[in-house]
């Protein structure tokens, strides 16, 4: 009788530790989760090169939000801007005029910040 409480035993401490090992775990995962917190930010950048609504605009816009980081994307072609909100923990603004600078062929869009920064 005695090596089979012998062995409970040991079964029962090998899952108790393992089970804490697991709860530690989650506890560094929780921690992960609120240091990596979205730093979201909302910047306009004036767009020029764009000829029309669907083929420039909308291509614009559907890349960005494509792009890692990007939460929201407008374009509009009528007022020249396009309005982005972004983390800043993923992707920068510099970033965000490389991206839209290298549609197309590279030199067809030119983005710059507006004043209203």
């Amino acid at each position: 009788m005695k090596p089979y409480n012998t062995l409970f035993l040991s079964v029962l401490i090998c899952t108790i530790s393992l089970s804490c090992n697991e709860v530690k775990k989650s506890d560094k995962k929780e921690v992960a989760k609120i240091e990596q917190k979205k730093e979201l930010h909302k910047v306009t950048f004036k767009i020029e090169g764009m000829t029309c609504q669907i083929g420039c605009a909308k291509i614009i816009q559907s890349k960005l939000l494509k792009t890692k980081g990007i939460k929201t994307a407008h374009v509009s072609f009528d007022k020249g801007l396009g309005e982005f909100t972004f983390d800043a923990n993923q992707i920068s603004k510099t970033n965000i005029i490389n991206k839209i600078n290298s549609i197309g062929n590279g030199d067809t869009y030119h983005a710059t910040p507006t004043n209203d920064l």
